[in-house]
């Protein structure tokens, strides 16, 4: 087999079924850079950054159990970093490192939907479901 051909067909296999996760990849490689930067901030509160390509991450304190993450050998993730302006091809937020629970108030979420202009519509909903009065 050429070698051509031979990279089409591991391409191939290899997105099948990927559900559109390359068109994903520049937000998903923002939100981990963020993430790596700030795994160490031990700070409680809430807080948005804009990213220079235009995306907005909500950086957001996890309590509880990490889920789906290393159990030892690195630093401990303490904060959870959502993207803001739009969801995955699957439907689902955008969102590194999950927590059993968030620090997050309803108010912050309402806040939120007034100072992101172009908040997702799946993000908001997800941010309701997680917040507490």
């Amino acid at each position: 087999m050429q070698m051509k051909a031979r990279f089409a067909l591991i391409w191939l296999v290899a997105c099948t079924g990927c559900g559109g996760e390359l068109a994903d990849k520049p937000a998903w490689a923002d939100l981990q850079k963020v993430e790596f930067s700030d795994r160490s901030n031990s700070s409680n509160g809430t807080a948005v950054q804009r990213l220079p390509d235009g995306f907005e991450v909500l950086a957001v304190h996890g309590r509880g159990a990490l889920i789906g993450g290393p159990v030892s050998g690195i630093q401990q993730p303490r904060r959870s970093w959502i993207m803001l302006n739009e969801h995955a091809t699957d439907k689902r937020v955008k969102q590194i490192a999950q927590f059993a629970a968030y620090d997050l108030r309803c108010a912050e979420v309402d806040g939120l939907e007034k100072r992101v202009t172009d908040i997702d519509s799946y993000v908001i909903r997800y941010l309701r479901s997680i917040c507490a009065q």
